[in-house]
């Protein structure tokens, strides 16, 4: 009998020594609080945050560990504890804070867990500083809050930039029409008049004159096109079936042409500006018609697939290719690869692409190699 009890003895010491190397080991304060609010044990890592000696807080009231003005609460809060274990963590305007011995206060985070034993019902309280986590979350918001004003009013500049640049293409394009009609209804007139009755280099200048202001036309209407996008216009539900099925009417008879084979599968419904996802999609086609392989019918495949937050559209086609150097070059305005002679153009197509793409909220790029074709990619915010 007195060896069992002995033994039995000898188990209880193991398992307090056990306990008390779990609660030493602990990297939180850890407090375990008697009924009446009194402090029973604490570890080392509560001597080192709260700046006590552990003979300092055993017995003494779990209010010592709270700043002042919370002291008159705590009285009643043994109870509250007790009766109502939980998380009780900081968060702004509405912290838990911690006292140290030299009056400092500081935020904590503290879990409360009740233990019934057979003195009756203990709290251990599991308390956390977490002064540096709460200096980082200020830093994050002072930095986010900066980084907001920056953002707003850059974009704000931006707008302001986007608007005049819009205002100044059109104003230009729409006044430059007229007196480029005045130059062309002469140098018309000039050609049915003198054409031939001058010499060789005469009605050489006559054409070269005629051919200048027909490209002129073209970049004028090209660029009084370009500053229309997306002006006073509302977003709405299209369906890109519907919309692909109408360009490849108005293409008709270049896709006849050319012999061009477009194959696509089935396309979503998107909130888009009707005209320009239209124009984009027309864009995109011709310029692949355009750039085709000497004696190779053009063929295209159109296809979506459905990502976080928007929809991605693939245009493959099996043309001429890009250069990667030249890759991101290709979406700037009067941007040209080819001569006027070989490649017909203003080189304003795939700008517009690139302007229709960032007006819906996506962006546009190219995947190509010389001689394998290009792929087109764009993506529309769903």
């Amino acid at each position: 009998m007195a060896e069992e009890l002995q033994r039995s003895m000898l188990d209880i010491e193991k398992a307090q020594q056990k306990f008390k190397g779990l609660l030493e080991s602990a990297p939180d304060a850890i407090v375990i609080i008697g009924e009446k609010g009194k402090i029973q044990l604490v570890n080392k890592q509560c001597e080192n945050i709260f700046g006590y000696q552990k003979e300092e807080l055993i017995g003494a009231n779990m209010e010592l560990l709270l700043p002042e003005r919370f002291r008159s609460m705590q009285r009643d809060q043994p109870r509250l504890i007790h009766d109502n274990p939980g998380v009780r963590s900081t968060d702004i305007g509405l912290e838990v804070l911690g006292r140290r011995k030299n009056g400092e206060e500081f935020p904590i985070e503290m879990s409360l867990s009740p233990l019934e034993t057979e003195e009756g019902l203990l709290v251990t309280a599991a308390i956390r500083d977490i002064s540096e986590k709460k200096r980082l979350e200020k830093e994050i918001r002072e930095a986010n809050i900066t980084l907001e004003k920056k953002v707003h009013k850059r974009t704000a500049e931006l707008e302001i930039k986007n608007k005049e640049l819009e205002q100044f293409a059109y104003v230009a394009s729409h006044d430059l029409q007229e007196p480029l009609r005045t130059t062309s209804s002469f140098v018309q007139l000039l050609r049915k008049q003198y054409y031939g009755r001058l010499d060789e280099n005469a009605d050489r200048y006559i054409d070269y004159v005629i051919q200048s202001s027909d490209r002129m036309k073209t970049l004028i209407k090209d660029l009084l096109d370009y500053s229309r996008i997306g002006r006073e216009k509302q977003f709405e539900p299209v369906n890109c079936n519907l919309a692909l099925t109408e360009v490849l009417a108005d293409l008709a008879k270049v896709i006849k042409e050319n012999q061009a084979e477009i194959v696509a599968g089935p396309l979503p419904v998107v909130n888009a500006f009707p005209t320009e996802l239209k124009l984009l999609f027309q864009n995109l086609i011709s310029n692949s018609i355009k750039f085709q392989k000497q004696g190779v019918a053009p063929h295209i495949e159109i296809s979506t697939r459905k990502q976080s937050g928007h929809w991605h559209f693939q245009f493959r086609d099996n043309g001429i290719g890009i250069d990667k150097q030249y890759q991101q070059r290709i979406f700037i305005i009067f941007q040209r690869l080819h001569n006027r002679s070989v490649y017909e153009g203003s080189g304003i197509g795939l700008a517009h692409c690139k302007k229709i793409v960032e007006l819906h909220g996506g962006r546009i790029w190219v995947e190509s190699e010389l001689g394998m074709g290009s792929t087109f990619h764009f993506t529309i915010a769903d």
